[in-house]
């Protein structure tokens, strides 16, 4: 499974697993997924991702405390959601070990440096009508990959909040919200184009996502030139 990792992830930039591929103790795994939402709520972190087509001028992440105030104003000025969704950063040992897991057989030129890495990671909660419209990343240079795993109970039917990717032939690939699935877009070698459908029926879709850099790739000359382009160009 782990060779698969990674010869799928070259090949197509992207991988569709089940979670028991990554959780050596499920009872452990379970226990995260029964803390998820008291976690989500109650921490300070907590905020709402809610970005606006054409509106760089709006935070693109408010206050949990600020969510009515910024719907009202969407619906007075007829704007275009881009993306909305629950969300709080934090630093989990449990999960960065899973995540590690997956990097060091993905991607074994990372585990001489493997304390190297960084992880731009967090727990996301959508809710009714919250999703992320298709898109790609850009360019970031040094990222290797998004990791998400579902942190759902359940295997409810016709909830919304499936990941959709769009592979280089155009075909979507759709990894339902549901316990036990985990998916990897890979970005050394591909930026495939991504959504989060609608999420609807009053469900909740819980996830980890985890976004790994490598600082080690910032130093090749090819991400030196992209730098410096990228800087140029503003």
């Amino acid at each position: 499974t782990m060779q698969e990792w990674r010869t799928t992830l070259q090949a197509q930039g992207f991988y569709i697993g089940d979670t028991l591929e990554l959780v050596d103790n499920t009872d452990i795994f379970d226990q995260y997924i029964s803390e998820i939402d008291r976690r989500l709520y109650r921490s300070d972190d907590h905020r709402y991702r809610n970005s606006i087509r054409n509106k760089p001028q709006l935070p693109m992440t408010i206050p949990y405390t600020e969510i009515e105030a910024r719907q009202a104003l969407i619906r007075e000025n007829n704007w275009e959601i881009f993306q909305q969704w629950h969300e709080i950063h934090i630093a989990d040992t449990y999960f960065r070990s899973i995540t590690e897991k997956f990097i060091t057989a993905a991607y074994p030129q990372t585990i001489e440096h493997i304390d190297d890495l960084i992880y731009k990671d967090s727990f996301t909660l959508y809710e009714n009508n919250d999703f992320i419209c298709l898109h790609e990343d850009g360019d970031n240079p040094g990222r290797l990959c998004v990791l998400l795993i579902y942190l759902n109970t359940t295997n409810t039917l016709n909830t919304g909040g499936e990941l959709l990717i769009q592979d280089k032939m155009g075909r979507i690939h759709t990894v339902s919200a549901h316990r036990n699935n985990f998916a990897v877009l890979d970005f050394t070698r591909h930026n495939l184009s991504h959504a989060v459908a609608v999420v609807k029926n009053n469900y909740r879709r819980y996830a980890y996502i985890c976004f790994v850099h490598d600082p080690t790739e910032l130093s090749k000359p090819v991400n030196k030139l992209r730098q410096r382009l990228k800087t140029v160009n503003g």
